[in-house]
């Protein structure tokens, strides 16, 4: 392991060269949209609820009053 990878790892990096260059070997991953991303709009509104009135508080009591989860 001299490459800090597996042989198989690497031969499977070569054929993804090999059929697609530079491009290939790119991890696709990032492309992918999180199943966990909050929409837009969600994410203006607890922004807003945190900057006008909640400023200062740590994020651990925001998020459990915001959840309604208490501490």
């Amino acid at each position: 392991m001299i490459l800090g990878v597996s042989s198989r790892t690497f031969r499977r990096y070569v054929e993804r060269y090999e059929e697609g260059g530079l491009e290939g070997l790119r991890d696709r991953r990032l492309d992918m949209a999180s199943d966990h991303r909050a929409p837009g709009d969600e994410v203006m509104e607890i922004t807003d609820k945190y900057r006008l009135r909640h400023q200062g508080w740590a994020v651990l009591h925001f998020h459990a009053w915001y959840t309604g989860l208490g501490l």
